[in-house]
């Protein structure tokens, strides 16, 4: 049996208790364990009928715990999976019982797939990268760690985006194109050609709009600080 523990009570982490209710559901040995969340934060003692922990504790103690980052945000998300990483806390991997997964697709830890979503052949998916809702990854693709796809985002062949991209609600990536380390794609946009890395890129077709400086996602995060949604 999987006990599962979802960092973030918000929106993202009640998405993924879904998933894992879900899974269960499904027939596998899986349950959600508690929400966890930081002491800075202001919280209930229970989300959805789930306690709420404000410590890491009860993972670091239980052998059979597994942690989920259920944080939008893929720069909080690096932050709280470095501090695991730190504690040897294992994290999870999600595949919602409704998401289509083909052959030789790797997946690394603390991935999560949402319903509807397909991920078609040969792609690679690294650390704590989110698919999102009805999301397509087609063949030959690459989504470096902390990647994330929103609803509706869909990717052709042969897409590649570098750690910490961040594509919004139903953007298109076209075949071939570089979406580089920890820039943003606006929702609706359509990618036809490489975005540079710590961009905003917005529009049909997409046009960076700004630049920010290297390492911003670090100043923003600091280690002992996190996102609850």
């Amino acid at each position: 049996m999987r006990r599962i523990y979802i960092f973030g009570c918000g929106g993202s982490g009640r998405e993924i208790l879904q998933i894992v209710l879900d899974l269960a559901e499904a027939g596998e040995q899986i349950e959600p364990a508690a929400f966890l969340v930081d002491s800075v934060f202001e919280a209930p003692t229970h989300v959805q009928g789930l306690q709420i922990f404000r410590s890491l504790d009860a993972p670091h103690q239980d052998p059979t715990a597994q942690v989920v980052i259920g944080l939008g945000s893929p720069a909080a998300r690096k932050c709280v999976a470095r501090r695991l990483e730190k504690l040897g806390i294992r994290c999870a991997t999600l595949i919602h019982p409704r998401a289509w997964i083909g052959r030789e697709v790797f997946f690394g830890p603390g991935v999560v797939v949402c319903a509807q979503a397909a991920v078609v052949t040969n792609v690679r998916l690294g650390a704590h990268v989110h698919v999102n809702v009805a999301s397509s990854v087609h063949h030959d693709c690459r989504l470096d760690d902390f990647a994330t796809l929103a609803p509706g985002v869909h990717l052709a062949g042969h897409v590649t985006l570098e750690e910490g991209a961040d594509l919004g609600i139903g953007a298109c990536a076209i075949p071939g194109v570089t979406i580089g380390r920890w820039a943003s794609v606006g929702a609706g946009a359509v990618v036809t050609r490489d975005v540079a890395p710590n961009s905003v890129a917005v529009g049909v077709p997409a046009r960076e709009i700004r630049r920010r400086r290297e390492g911003w996602h670090e100043e923003r995060w600091p280690e002992e600080t996190g996102q609850q949604g």
